[in-house]
């Protein structure tokens, strides 16, 4: 029997390769994190039928309501910790990477860093296939108060554990990290925002969405003002440009669905919250070196004001 041995960059690649060919798509794959469905691809209209476990805490419900939006028939299996699944009448899969941090570089169970392996058939593989219709067969349809009762358990595990990283992890440098681990941030969802810094009278503005959401949610708020699009699950590395001089690194922030956006005085707000590292990395020295590279992709990627897009898209401007 021909097969493959595949990482998980190298499965996320022909996930995405198959994916778009068309034709059906079938994975039992346990835990699932923001992003994972229009990675995939699964946002062009595709057939897919998903199953996933909803009662560990290791998958984003935010994503399961993703993935349904998106027309995915979606169910839940308590007891499932499978990774596998069939694209296309020409290739299956089956390993140890799950939708999320430790397997297809997102969010997930808690092991982002780790190396994953996964045999890949070059057509569909009758045990696989098989495998899956009887995971299928035994999972529940989603309900909305289950989906409910998944976001307190992803809730409580998202305040509760920290990720497990490997040995060497917290060892290195941000940028040592962004080079050598990209699968670290995409876990996280870590994207890069860089915006133009405000004047007086916009400030004033500004300045009503951060009374109001520290009024809301906590003194530890701040917000980003009419940035509809600004991802709604993710870590925020920001930069603002000054109107002279060089860009200003503004910190870390992380955006919560929890924390829900708002309108004040009719202008829209995006909340956001300060942290100092992400898992125990800070840019402490590296802040120099991460500000040339977002100077060099802004130059790349020239547009009127501001940017959002993720950190691993750097990594070619270090």
């Amino acid at each position: 029997m021909t097969y493959s041995i595949l990482n998980a960059f190298d499965l996320m690649a022909r996930l995405k390769q198959e994916i778009a060919k068309g034709g059906t798509v079938d994975l039992a794959v346990a835990f699932w994190g923001a992003g994972a469905g229009q990675e995939l691809g699964l946002d062009g209209g595709r057939k897919a039928r998903i199953v996933c476990n909803l009662d560990m805490g290791g998958t984003n419900p935010h994503e399961i309501r993703a993935l349904k939006d998106l027309g995915c028939d979606v169910r839940a299996h308590s007891r499932l910790h499978a990774k596998l699944g069939v694209v296309g009448d020409s290739f299956s899969f089956l390993g140890s990477s799950n939708m999320s941090a430790n397997g297809l570089g997102f969010e997930g169970e808690d092991t982002a860093g780790w190396e994953e392996a996964n045999v890949a058939f070059p057509t569909v593989d009758a045990s696989v296939e098989q495998r899956f219709h009887d995971l299928w067969t035994a999972a529940d349809t989603i309900t909305e108060e289950r989906l409910k009762q998944a976001e307190e358990a992803w809730l409580l595990r998202q305040r509760t554990n920290r990720t497990i990283l490997p040995p060497d992890a917290k060892r290195r440098t941000f940028l040592e990290t962004l080079k050598e681990d990209p699968l670290f941030f995409e876990a996280f969802n870590v994207h890069v925002v860089v915006y133009d810094e405000l004047d007086p009278e916009d400030q004033a503005v500004a300045d009503q969405g951060h009374a109001k959401a520290q009024r809301l949610y906590g003194s530890e708020f701040w917000v980003y003002w009419d940035w509809t699009d600004l991802p709604r699950d993710a870590i925020l590395v920001d930069f603002r440009k000054p109107r002279r001089g060089y860009l200003a690194f503004d910190g870390i922030y992380r955006r919560d669905p929890t924390f829900k956006d708002f309108n004040e005085s009719g202008e829209s707000f995006q909340p956001a919250y300060k942290i100092n590292d992400i898992e125990g990395l800070e840019v402490g020295q590296d802040r120099d070196a991460l500000r040339v590279a977002v100077k060099r992709y802004i130059s790349d990627h020239a547009q009127d004001e501001s940017y959002c897009f993720p950190i691993n898209a750097l990594r070619d401007y270090l």
